[in-house]
C-alpha cells in the first residue's frame, strides 16, 4: 500500500518495524496519527520489544509529518 511505502521510505523504519505495527492495530497512517506516536510506541514497544523500540519514535514522527 501507499502508506506502507511511506513508512518504509522513512529513514529509521524498515520492514520489521512496519510488520510490528500492523498486528498491534496500527495498520494505517490515519490510525497512527489518531493514536499519536508516543502512544503507538507505548502500545508496540514496551510490552514486546523493550527500549530498542523507543528509538523508532523519531522515525515515526517523521513519517506522520510527511
Amino acid at each position: 500500500s501507499t502508506e506502507r511505502s511511506l513508512l518504509l521510505g522513512t529513514q529509521g523504519l524498515g520492514p520489521t518495524i512496519v510488520d510490528r505495527l500492523e498486528p498491534s492495530g496500527i495498520d494505517s497512517m490515519e490510525r497512527l496519527e489518531r493514536l499519536g506516536v508516543e502512544r503507538a510506541v507505548e502500545i508496540v514497544g514496551r510490552p514486546m520489544f523493550g527500549s530498542g523500540w523507543m528509538n523508532r519514535r523519531r522515525a515515526l514522527e517523521r513519517a506522520v509529518e510527511a
